[in-house]
């Protein structure tokens, strides 16, 4: 070759890929997008870019092939009202379908492909706006509104996670799959149920419903199963018409961190064994919860609040636990509500819960058996505990304070209630301290009763038991049985009222045991009957004659005939403890409850112990303070202590705003030595903690060039508790924040996968962080026009680099088979720079089989007049190519022509070295048959050949997708050997050259 034929040659180097017909290879690395402008089936592999609004008949998009990306580009699809706007079938999977508007559809997207993406999506004016009935899928950032007459997302298929999105339609979100996750998704206005779900194992987190038009906020219900092991957590309801949350027939059920508010019924369950309720808040309803039928539930540290018609009501239930539950300010007017109701249920624990501010506060009916009521506080309350119709029921270490009304009852046990127990409970505030009317059986032991009239009240009573009890402070009796109480056995209880006892001659009644060893209520020696004492220091056991010195008087204490007290107590006295006082210890003195979130409660414990030798009576324990209504005290008001017993009092801190509180608890007693002693209790209200921000952004285009501007955008970070103040981008993985804005852009120098990470920080400071990768071309990889011939002027650059000191340089552009490329010119120095010719200059001859792409060059020597150019391929066996075959040819004076030619095996592929004199134009080829130009060739072969390659194969190694006509003439069957429509040209451009 000449030298100005040379010089004129070194314009440029071309990189030629012609892939088979009968197999698609779009969706490899760097295959251009293909455009779409009219409705369409998408039945090969590749991206999909929408360019323009689109308006046809179902479906409009049809997707039919694996490892599609449909990107919408932000336009609408519209239809006609029937039929779908994008359509995935069933049995494929990796699709996505991305940033799209469709409306007038039956369904908007309908994917019944597996593990496939459905992102940005934007649906009106349809039945759904995403239907999902295949498995494994993602859908993200739905806004499905207007007029969306069934569902804005079905989720029909299993294992489907649909995060972030706003929906409204006759249903927000149906979800009827198993192992579907609903993440961080608002409900606005729908009409049945913001959430609908009847599936099994099911996760709703992050939802919220708003709005005051749907029935139900979440409903999770039977339909066509028996849904189970579904979870709502960090979910709000803030607007319903009937009903804030609805389980209906479901097993094992978990609500967890849930909020519901402004509805009829805040939360409604019915059938659904296995429930667990936690951390939940239930507020300004006119029913705050009511849970029917569903046994082995659980109902813990939850606050209902704010009610009108039953704060919590609990009905024909078996084996249920109910704990820290608050309910406050319950106004209902009627006798039939409570703040607490409790109907036929049986075998169940409600323990450490409070109600206070209610109207009425606890009832239990409808033959309610073997439930216990324990550790807990009813304060503030009209009518504070009331027992109808209740079967050996237990209530036990309860603190219960009324309002001091008028004819109030602390604690009432009506007919046909038996064998209740009511047992160490404090009871003040009220006008009679416990009312047992026409019950049987019922035990009142160890209680401490401080009532403004009556402290026991029994009329119509039979076979019941009053043992160790404390009365006192009534100012009409201490106990009243004149009202036909029969057989009733009252002994060992401290009566120290002006009046201590009314009873009837006509109903004989027992006032004593059987004398006998063991302390007594007041630290004697002796159990007997009663002790009888008066506030002025006049009662029978303290004046009583005790000869003998056993702490028992010697005479009778006569009431009525057949109501006499055989043994009543004596005042202590010498041996068996007598003869000394009362002490009175607290601990601790001081107690700080510390941080507590506004809104929750807090408790810690104050121990009162009698130190000394005779009874401790503790007549109050009061809160005083600006900040009093902060704390509450239970297990305290009045009772008594033998010598060497303790009462442990708990303390509970409630703050409603952010700030310090402090209060005092004043222990008083009969201790004269110290006769009140005061706590100081202390706390913090402390801010709800904060709910960490979503990053999220989009970006477009979906597919950029190298050094084409990428639009970023972070809007769709979010922050439910607050707003997002800093945005933190970094585009190139190495941990340096690039941009500091919501909108950056940014432009790519290098082809490939480039993964993007945004963190976003909220307003008090806290952070999250999300990747997503973008695809980069090398530019003018997606064109497809441009001119012909050698000089292949008619592309534009893509990727340019200098040689180096050795005269080399090196390029890694992924394309079909292809490495990548490095070029070596000892010697010279210039630029290297890759274009888009958009087609192959002349053609190839019949005798080759098809065309595969190479990668990895090194120069010519110019000074020896010869070139050595290395292509490194995949492996091409996978596509029907036999590495034996492969030749370099070049193109010079208007043909092809082949080039001496090795071919070395490599890892995953292979090594093709040719010999040329000059620049032009080349192309890798595989010959159909053996050749009788200069070419020489030498490779191995691949032990494993596939030839029937398919969607699923190795993408990276594949052609480029290419369109070529299998019948042209002298081309093997399957194989295009004239026509390329997207070649590369690398050009050298040399500053200088070595003389």
């Amino acid at each position: 070759m000449t030298a100005r034929r040379r010089a004129l040659a070194l314009a440029a180097l071309a990189v030629v890929a012609v892939a088979a017909p009968s197999v698609a290879f779009a969706g490899s690395a760097s295959a251009a997008p293909t455009p779409v402008s009219t409705c369409t089936t998408i039945n090969q592999n590749g991206t999909y870019v929408l360019g323009q609004d689109l308006s046809g008949a179902d479906p409009c998009i049809h997707v039919t092939s694996d490892d599609v990306v449909f990107e919408g580009n932000n336009h609408t699809i519209n239809g006609t009202g029937t039929g779908h706007g994008i359509e995935v079938d069933a049995g494929l999977t990796n699709v996505t379908v991305d940033n799209v508007t469709v409306t007038y559809w039956d369904f908007g997207v309908l994917l019944a492909s597996n593990e496939s993406t459905v992102a940005n999506v934007t649906a009106a004016t349809v039945d759904e706006g995403v239907r999902v009935t295949g498995d494994r899928n993602n859908v993200t950032a739905v806004d499905a509104h207007g007029l969306v007459r069934d569902a804005g997302v079905r989720l029909v298929g299993d294992a489907t996670t649909f995060t972030t999105g706003t929906v409204t339609g006759q249903d927000g979100v149906i979800v009827e799959g198993d192992d579907d996750v609903v993440r961080d998704v608002t409900a606005v206005d729908a009409n049945a149920a913001g959430f609908s779900v009847s599936g099994s194992n099911n996760t709703l987190d992050g939802v919220l419903v708003t709005g005051t038009d749907p029935q139900y906020g979440i409903a999770v219900a039977k339909y066509n199963g028996n849904p189970a092991e579904n979870t709502v957590r960090n979910a709000t309801v803030a607007g319903a018409r009937d009903y804030g949350v609805s389980l209906d027939t479901t097993t094992n059920t978990t609500l967890e961190n849930v909020t519901s508010t402004g509805t009829d019924r805040a939360l409604s369950v019915t059938s659904s064994d296995g429930l667990v309720v936690r951390n939940s808040t239930f507020h300004d309803a006119v029913q705050g919860v009511r849970i029917y039928g569903s046994d082995d539930a659980l109902f813990d540290a939850n606050e209902v609040r704010n009610t009108t018609r039953d704060g919590v009501k609990l009905d024909s239930l078996d084996n249920f636990t109910m704990t820290d539950t608050t309910i406050v300010n319950d106004t209902s007017s009627s006798n039939t509500y409570f703040a607490l109701n409790v109907e036929a249920v049986n075998d169940s624990v409600i323990a450490r819960t409070t109600v206070r501010d209610a109207t009425r506060a606890v009832k239990f009916i409808g033959a309610s058996a073997r439930t216990v009521l324990r550790d807990g506080t009813i304060s503030n309350a009209g009518v504070p505990l009331t027992l109808d119709d209740a079967i050996s029921v237990v209530v036990e270490n309860n603190t219960i304070t009324g309002t001091g009304a008028a004819d109030s009852r602390g604690i009432t046990v009506n007919d046909p209630s038996d064998g209740v127990e009511i047992r160490n409970n404090t009871v003040s505030g009220v006008d009679v301290g416990i009312n047992l009317y026409r019950d049987n059986g019922t035990l009142l032991r160890g209680n401490t009763v401080l009532a403004d009239a009556t402290g026991i009240h029994a009329p119509y009573t039979e076979n019941a038991t009053f043992v160790r009890n404390t009365v006192r402070g009534a100012s009409s009796y201490g106990i009243d049985i004149a009202s036909s109480a029969a057989n009733v056995t009252i002994y060992d209880n401290l009566l120290n009222n002006t009046n201590n006892v009314r009873a009837s001659s006509y109903y004989p009644n027992a006032w004593n045991t059987t004398l006998r060893a063991g302390t007594n209520v007041v630290g004697g020696s002796y159990l007997g009957g009663n002790y009888y004492a008066e506030p002025d220091g006049t009662g029978y056991s303290e004046t009583c004659t005790d000869a003998d010195a056993n702490d028992i008087c010697d005479s009778n204490r006569t009431h009525y005939s057949g109501n006499v007290d055989y043994y009543p107590l004596a005042a202590v006295s010498g041996g068996g403890g007598g003869g000394g006082s009362p002490t009175v210890d607290v601990a601790p003195t001081t107690l700080d409850v510390g941080d507590v979130t506004v809104g929750s409660s807090t408790t810690g414990t104050v121990v009162v112990s009698n130190t000394g030798s005779a009874t401790l009576d503790v007549t109050s324990t009061a809160l005083s303070g600006s900040d009093a209504a902060r704390f509450s005290v239970s297990n305290g008001g009045a009772f008594t202590l033998a010598p060497s017993a303790t009462r442990t009092l708990t303390v509970t801190y409630s703050p409603t705003a952010v700030g310090a509180n402090s209060s005092t608890l004043t222990v008083a007693s009969n201790d004269t030595a110290s006769p009140s002693v005061a706590v100081s209790l202390a706390g913090t209200g402390v801010a709800t903690p904060n709910r960490n921000p979503v990053a999220d952004f989009s970006f477009t285009p979906a597919s950029p060039d190298t050094g084409e501007s990428v639009s970023f955008d972070a809007s769709a970070s979010s922050d439910a508790d607050g707003t997002i103040t800093a945005w933190a981008w970094d585009f190139d993985a190495d941990g340096t924040t690039d941009a500091l804005v919501a909108a950056p852009t940014h432009a790519f120098a290098t082809a490939g996968a480039h993964d993007v990470t945004l963190t976003v920080t909220d307003d008090d400071g806290a952070t999250n962080d999300t990747t997503r990768t973008v695809t980069v071309a090398r530019t003018g990889s997606r064109s497809t026009g441009g001119g012909s011939g050698a000089g292949g002027s008619g592309g534009r650059t893509v990727e340019s680099r200098s040689l180096d000191e050795r005269g080399s340089a090196t390029f890694v552009l992924r394309s079909g088979s292809v490495r990548g490329v490095a070029i070596a010119v000892p010697g010279s120095t210039g630029d290297v720079r890759v274009e888009n010719l958009g087609g192959l200059p002349g053609e190839l001859g019949a005798t080759h089989g098809t065309l595969v792409s190479a990668m990895e060059i090194s120069a010519p020597d110019p000074t020896t007049g010869n070139a050595t150019l290395r292509f490194t391929l995949g492996n091409v066996t996978r596509f029907g190519v036999d590495p034996a075959n492969l030749v370099v040819e070049h193109y010079v004076d208007g043909a092809w022509v082949v080039l001496d030619t090795t071919v070395e095996r490599a890892d995953a592929g292979y090594v093709v070295t040719a010999e040329t004199d000059g620049f032009s134009p080349f192309a890798v080829t595989s010959l159909r048959r053996a050749q009788t130009s200069t070419s020489t060739t030498s490779a191995p072969t691949d032990d494993t050949t596939e030839t029937t390659p398919g969607p699923t194969d190795d993408a990276d190694d594949a052609p480029d997708d290419e369109t070529t006509d299998s019948t042209t003439s002298g081309a093997s069957p399957g194989f295009d050997a004239s026509l390329a429509l997207f070649a590369l040209a690398i050009a050298l451009l040399f500053a200088r050259r070595r003389a």
